[in-house]
């Protein structure tokens, strides 16, 4: 199995059956180059979860925590206890996980023609160029910052508006402009992506990846 080849062999120690038959059989339908260190999975439906990913980062691992989507506040949580990403099982998108490996690994989970030249406010993506005002700017400046991790609501409104109490539709109404502008099917991005009651992350379109 490409788990046993590219995963340490305690990486699913922490998961529940379902998980780790999910993600094991996603891992074959993504291009894995070599093999990860560090990486270990704790299912969030465990009832002593919290410990395990506190044990884990203890260890000095990379804690991945599987959820369904309707755990919202079990993924909110394990971030706060410092998970440093999530997977939304049910089924899980080959893209999300390949994307949070690249991550984790320290390569880049950014889409490769994306670019920002800050002193000018211009967005490079693909074969277009995108003039944007100051609070666009530094909307991106924070998402490209995270490689493709996500940003949580609370820092993108300190970030672009200088105060976490500001109204999170603010925050929905600018992303929204932005989408309508960068993304070929605006009702579908593929660029800006929204983690349900956490915050927003710079995603890969679906690509070749795949095999």
């Amino acid at each position: 199995m490409i788990a046993d080849d590219f995963l340490p062999d305690d990486a699913f120690s922490d998961c529940t059956g379902p998980d780790k038959h999910e993600i094991a059989e996603t891992l074959p339908r993504i291009d894995i180059a070599e093999p990860i260190a560090g990486i270990a999975f704790v299912s969030l439906d465990l009832p002593d979860a919290p410990d395990r990913i506190a044990t884990r980062l203890r260890a000095g691992r990379k804690v991945i925590a599987p959820a369904t989507v309707a755990r919202k506040s079990q993924r909110v949580a394990a971030l706060s206890l410092g998970a440093h990403e999530f997977l939304t099982l049910g089924p899980l998108d080959p893209d999300q996980l390949s994307a949070r490996l690249d991550l984790l690994a320290g390569r880049s989970a950014l889409p490769v023609d994306m670019a920002l030249d800050a002193r000018c406010g211009v967005l490079s993506l693909g074969d277009g160029a995108h003039a944007l005002n100051e609070r666009e700017a530094r909307l991106f400046a924070v998402l490209l910052d995270r490689r493709g991790g996500f940003a949580t609501h609370d820092e993108l409104l300190q970030e672009v508006w200088g105060s976490r109490e500001y109204d999170r539709q603010k925050l929905r109404v600018l992303i929204n402009r932005l989408r309508k502008r960068i993304e070929p099917e605006p009702d579908m991005p593929r660029y800006l992506l929204a983690e349900a009651a956490i915050g927003y992350r710079i995603g890969r379109p679906a690509s070749h990846r795949h095999i």
